[in-house]
């Protein structure tokens, strides 16, 4: 309780960073059971060799990839939790992303995002226009999606703009359109508080009860908060990260997170995407260079909270829609692996619990399909980031029935 009492007490300055390793990353090769003869009896080719591994613990080996998050496992700022999935697993991934992101494994899925939904619950959540963002993205993930808030969809900062037709080529009419919208969103434009009149300042009331101002209120909040949440980004143009970020699309945006927090915005929950973990051929070198590209960006986001005094206020979760099965298919440089079902889920920062939990990789238990058994539901570390990061209540957001994991330190 006490522990539960001073997260609550500075959460309001705390940031949460969702990065999806989408396509199902092999954790088995992330953090690998270099002691387990199973692992390599099953991985022929795309094992990776005692010999190239980074000490974990005496079990466990990263990643050749992953020298710099290896380092911040030395320094107590590295939690990995095994066996991480959800009731009768779907291999579908769009499925099972939409599960993660949902927060729900129910036939019908909620049209609301486990962070969309604890966004709409903290203070002035509606007025904030960069409360939530999708980084690197050009449409909304789903863990993102509120019935109150709004999350912006940010590719990159020079593309979000609102635009009625692409530079140069726009027609009378949408001319006159933007005109149109330009001036409804006008400052006073649209005050139902100034009384009946003429325009869209108020008006009497239709047979509905709506007056034309009520008709266009969805219109004017959505273009205002657009207008100010451009604003409020353009503005982390001015501050310039201390850290090297790697020049790839993943170090671009985890750089747009740096800068934003650097700039002093008010943003609470940002999500990542790095797409091309579904590793059916060519695992060594697709993996390689993607978790190479984890360890750097991640690496670089974190080395600038510490420059910024804000280690302790970010949590970077990196979670993955499944892992991959134990026997490796292909021959040769072609061999990957198929979608699996549990996987290890890791989290940085200043204060996670550091360590390796959950256990070892149960490799001679596995289910009919030949596949990892989940031993922690992921609702229970989301559970955990609703109560012990954000001082929220896990049931409200998930459900009940998931109890959180000692995701961060006491």
């Amino acid at each position: 309780a006490l522990a539960r009492a001073a997260a609550g007490a500075d959460a309001s300055d705390r940031v949460l960073v969702i990065l999806q390793l989408a396509g199902g990353n092999d954790g088995l090769s992330t953090f690998t059971p270099w002691d387990d003869d199973l692992y390599y009896r099953g991985r022929g080719v795309i094992g990776i060799p005692k010999s190239q591994l980074l000490r974990l613990d005496d079990l466990n080996g990263f990643h050749p990839a992953l020298p710099r998050i290896a380092a911040r496992w030395e320094r107590g700022q590295l939690g990995i939790h095994q066996a991480v999935g959800y009731p009768d697993p779907n291999l579908s991934h769009f499925r099972s992303q939409d599960i993660w992101d949902a927060g729900s494994t129910a036939g019908a899925l909620p049209s609301t995002g486990w962070a969309g939904r604890l966004y709409d619950g903290f203070d002035g959540a509606r007025e904030n226009a960069v409360g939530m963002l999708a980084v690197g993205r050009d449409t909304m993930p789903l863990g993102l999606r509120a019935d109150r808030s709004t999350a912006c969809v940010v590719p990159n900062i020079a593309s979000y703009r609102i635009r009625h037709a692409p530079d140069g080529s726009a027609t009378p009419e949408q001319d006159a359109r933007a005109r149109a919208i330009a001036a409804l969103n006008a400052p006073g434009a649209g005050d139902a508080s100034r009384g009946a009149g003429t325009g869209m300042g108020g008006g009497a009331a239709g047979a509905d009860g709506m007056s034309p101002h009520d008709v266009v209120r969805p219109v004017t909040d959505a273009f205002r908060a657009a207008t100010t949440s451009i604003a409020q980004l353009e503005s982390v143009l001015d501050y310039a990260p201390r850290a090297e970020f790697p020049d790839h699309k993943l170090g671009h945006d985890f750089r747009l997170v740096a800068r934003a927090i650097g700039a002093g915005l008010p943003t609470r929950i940002v999500y990542i995407t790095l797409d091309g973990f579904d590793t059916h051929t060519e695992q060594l070198r697709m993996q390689n260079m993607l978790l190479g590209r984890v360890d750097g960006a991640v690496d670089a986001f974190l080395e600038e909270m510490e420059t910024l005094g804000r280690l302790d206020d970010v949590l970077v979760l990196c979670i993955s829609e499944f892992g991959r099965r134990i026997e490796e298919c292909g021959v040769g440089d072609t061999a990957g692996s198929d979608h699996g079902a549990a996987n290890a889920l890791f989290a940085l920062g200043g204060r996670v619990n550091p360590g390796l939990h959950g256990g070892q990789p149960a490799l001679d238990a596995l289910d009919e399909t030949g596949n990892l058994v989940m031993r922690t539901d992921f609702r229970q570390v989301y559970a955990s980031v609703v109560r012990d990061w954000f001082g929220g209540d896990p049931d409200a957001i998930l459900g009940p029935g998931f109890e959180p994991v000692e995701l961060l330190a006491s």
